[in-house]
């Protein structure tokens, strides 16, 4: 597809163009509950990036996790719904992809600073609501958003109306709740126990709470992990309940104070910000793929380097009369 006649789509489909490549629909109330997302994004806005951090974090969890071969992508359509500040973007844009971008909150700012390009389009809109006339992509991905919107299943069903019949592959993550419904999370994730009264702060609260709490308590937390047993480990966190991401020992993330610091306010901040959170088990999972217009799809688990659970799909075929 031609770029002008991407452009001509966007405006046809309801967009404003606000700049050169960026369009959003009339502003209103429903980006509300993303505000976290967006403070989260601004203050933090390189740290995730590969460009960034030099290693190969992001384009490795995409590898891993999606299946999917990125030299192919070159000039391929991709639709990526939820961007944060553009980790991702990034990777597409580099192997060569045209990419559609869509980001309710004012991360939509920090990706299009951080990845201007001819090949991205930045939308600025929900991405339950998105609908672009015409225009069917040959990618679809949606890493870290599933479990943060009011109901979930539609995430799923937007990115498959929207793939390509017969070729569009498609790539979804999920929080996983990896003991069942019969234990509650909080058990073995202390973020849930805490949630119920961090999303009533304010984002701008939450995020200097975490700042003190993050000075306070990492450098006891690093000593912890230094010195005992992964498991044993797991169960001082479960007994003593601190809510912290602490990345000491984590490969790829620069093992210098600052940087585990900064990356331990930016992740704990998403965890306990964010208005929505639930997880799902696989076989939540499995029965709304299977309700999915879907040619096939595989589930599979990511527990390092990822979020969890995964579906990866391939677009239904259509009978060619």
């Amino acid at each position: 597809m031609k770029m002008i006649d991407l452009e001509n789509s966007f405006l046809e489909s309801g967009y404003i163009k606000e700049s050169d490549n960026f369009f959003t629909r009339n502003k209103n109330d429903s980006d509300r509950y993303v505000e976290n997302f967006g403070i989260q994004w601004e203050k933090f806005q390189k740290t995730q990036l590969d460009s960034f951090t030099g290693n190969s974090l992001t384009e490795s969890r995409l590898v891993n996790c999606s299946g999917w071969n990125l030299n192919s992508l070159k000039g391929k359509l991709l639709l990526e719904l939820g961007s944060g500040a553009g980790r991702f973007t990034e990777i597409f844009l580099k192997y060569g992809a045209i990419v559609v971008s869509v980001e309710l909150s004012n991360a939509a700012y920090v990706n299009y600073r951080n990845n201007k390009n001819n090949n991205l389009f930045i939308i600025k809109d929900s991405l339950v609501n998105f609908n672009l006339k015409g225009v069917k992509f040959d990618y679809v991905f949606c890493y870290g958003v599933a479990q943060h919107v009011p109901n979930p299943i539609n995430v799923y069903q937007t990115s498959v109306k929207n793939l390509k019949s017969n070729t569009g592959l498609l790539t979804i993550d999920h929080y996983w709740k990896r003991l069942g419904n019969k234990i509650p999370c909080f058990i073995y994730y202390n973020k849930y126990l805490w949630r119920p009264l961090t999303t009533k702060l304010s984002p701008k609260h939450l995020l200097i709470l975490v700042k003190i709490i993050s000075i306070i308590f990492l450098p006891f937390d690093i000593i912890l992990k230094r010195i005992f047993p992964w498991k044993i480990y797991k169960i001082i966190k479960i007994l003593i309940p601190i809510p912290l991401s602490n990345y000491f020992g984590v490969f790829g993330i620069k093992q210098d104070f600052k940087t585990i610091l900064n990356w331990c306010v930016m992740d704990t901040f998403d965890m306990l910000g964010a208005k929505y959170d639930e997880p799902w088990t696989i076989d939540q999972l499995k029965s709304v793929a299977m309700s999915l217009d879907l040619e096939s799809y595989e589930i599979k688990t990511v527990t390092n380097n990822g979020n969890g659970l995964i579906l990866n799909g391939l677009a239904k075929r259509q009978n060619i009369k």
